[in-house]
């Protein structure tokens, strides 16, 4: 019989071999640490026996502040064995957000209800009192299991298996709750897509507080017995051959990674001193981010081939948080089609097909009034099937996130055409100017190809236009060369202009940090916006305005 939850579909990996390795974690300090499905188990139901000790209770959240680790894993499994939902949060990285980790703490608390956070003994120690919300350590759960506590009885299909946080990156994060049917649909679709087989190896280093990293590259191949490799996104920032190595080393055939890591990779990695790796084994690299630039796609595949990886591999894919990871994915090996669509009067942009809905998802298109759209129309993506999520955490209510049909309005623009999806932006990001519709990634994609300003930390927005009734463009970049201010933001308006026939009412150069992004790299617009207005951005290297 198929398994039911997430806990059920652990145990059956663990009858079928016990001894079986469930994952490896990699590192660039230590030796590689395996982890094996029998172990795994018992450590979780250890701190499943600690939370229940600590004094957790059925339907309690517990906030999983850790990196990457077998104490996440351990603590993920034993949060659903004692009766809670584990709550995965951004584990803070420098002083700064140590700084504001107190705050951070309790207002994920307000938002999540969480009773219960853990976090590493070295922040723990640091931090002061909080109101609401109890703090302790892996360390500390697992002295507590030693006592023989009995457990509630195991979660059921319908019950809460996680409440994710969205990126953030078009307002607050929001607070998604997923049942185990959620995850364990979009984990059968996903491998149905995937054509995943016990043959199968999966290396990822994408952060475990998030979907993409968490359902699709940590549940799904624990789940489905697929061996797995795991690398600290930190390790990979700080080396992103790290990754490149490790697919060759592992003889990996499946990888996911948003977009800007094959253009780092693309950029950073130099095949001629790599000439002892073997990348022939992959035969998909799943590409997330949206929209997806095919030109990125290209220089990966380009810069690569000398190791033996393949036309076609890197595969585009869209997904949110709300669907509970995959919505549509393009065939292994079947390469990035694009194009061209329009983004102003007499301007498109080429965008990648990111592929037909995954099994049971449907997937129309709708205009502003609510009337579905034939192909080729862009409006705002909405999807419904089994792994849309129970809704929205509202303190201790849940609130719909779909309308009385079940469709889910994703907020994302894209159309459809020939039965695939391609994705164009964001809704609230949409800059109009004179009734033009000016899509920001556009801009920003634009605006990076100057020399002297930082590629990916660039942000354009509208703000309402002083002198008539429509919108401006601004646009903060941060600069690489403070000393050329005027002559990169000279360049900048007239390339932006040249591309777009629009040039920016304001440019901002600011300093290294200071473009708000999300914890996974996505731009902040709405918070970039509200530091504009309110005039929050604090190292200003160089500014133009248009004249009233």
């Amino acid at each position: 019989m198929a398994a039911r939850t997430l806990t059920e579909g652990l145990e059956g990996q663990v009858a079928r071999d016990p001894g079986a390795v469930a994952f490896v974690l990699e590192s660039l300090e230590n030796p590689p640490l395996e982890v094996r499905r029998g172990p795994l188990r018992e450590g979780a139901l250890r701190m499943a026996r600690g939370l229940v000790s600590l004094g957790l209770r059925r339907g309690g959240r517990v906030l999983l502040m850790l990196p990457t680790s077998v104490e996440f894993v351990e603590l993920f499994f034993g949060t659903l064995d004692a009766g809670g939902t584990p709550v995965p949060a951004y584990p803070p990285v420098n002083a700064r957000q140590l700084a504001d980790l107190g705050r951070s703490l309790e207002k994920f608390g307000r938002t999540s209800g969480t009773e219960l956070a853990v976090l590493p003994g070295f922040l723990r120690d640091g931090l002061p009192v909080l109101e609401g919300v109890r703090v302790t350590t892996p360390e500390e759960i697992r002295e507590a299991g030693k006592k023989p506590v009995a457990l509630p009885p195991p979660p059921g299909p319908d019950d809460l298996a996680l409440v994710q946080f969205s990126s953030g990156s078009t307002g607050d994060p929001k607070g998604i709750c997923l049942s185990h049917a959620n995850i364990l649909s979009n984990i059968l679709a996903f491998a149905d897509r995937l054509q995943q087989s016990s043959s199968d190896v999966c290396v990822t280093w994408l952060p475990l507080y998030h979907d993409m990293g968490l359902i699709g590259t940590l549940l799904a191949p624990i789940l489905r017995g697929v061996p797995l490799a795991l690398l600290s996104p930190l390790d990979f920032l700080r080396r992103p051959v790290s990754w490149i190595r490790l697919l060759s080393k592992y003889r990996a055939t499946i990888g996911v990674a948003p977009q800007f890591a094959y253009s780092l990779c693309a950029r950073k990695v130099d095949p001629g001193e790599l000439s002892d790796l073997d990348l022939s084994c992959v035969r998909v690299l799943l590409n997330g981010a949206e929209p997806i630039h095919p030109e990125g796609i290209d220089a990966f595949e380009e810069k690569l081939a000398p190791l033996g990886l393949r036309r076609g591999v890197v595969t585009p894919c869209y997904g949110l948080g709300e669907a509970t990871l995959a919505v549509t994915m393009r065939a292994p090996g079947s390469g990035a089609p694009s194009i061209d669509v329009p983004v102003a009067e007499g301007t498109t942009m080429r965008v990648a097909s990111v592929g037909p809905p995954v099994l049971g998802t449907e997937v129309r298109i709708r205009d502003e009034r609510g009337n579905w759209l034939p192909e080729d129309r862009i409006g705002e993506i909405c999807v419904r099937g089994p792994s849309v999520c129970v809704g929205y955490l509202r303190g201790d209510r849940i609130e719909p996130a779909t309308d009385a049909e079940g469709w889910l309005p994703t907020g994302d623009l894209g159309l459809l055409h020939g039965g695939e999806l391609y994705v164009t932006g964001r809704k609230k990001d949409l800059v109009i100017v004179g009734g033009r519709n000016l899509y920001p990634q556009e801009i920003e994609a634009e605006a990076g190809k100057i020399a002297g300003v930082r590629p990916g930390r660039i942000v354009a927005f509208g703000i309402a236009e002083p002198r008539r009734d429509t919108e401006a463009l601004v646009v903060v970049a941060e600069a690489v060369d403070d000393r050329r201010g005027e002559e990169i933001v000279g360049e900048l308006r007239r390339s932006l202009l040249a591309k777009f026939g629009v040039a920016p009412y304001d440019v901002l150069l600011v300093g290294k940090g200071e473009v708000p992004r999300t914890t996974s790299g996505k731009l902040r617009r709405s918070e970039a916006r509200a530091m504009y207005l309110g005039g929050n951005f604090s190292h200003v290297l160089y500014r133009l305005r248009s004249a009233p």
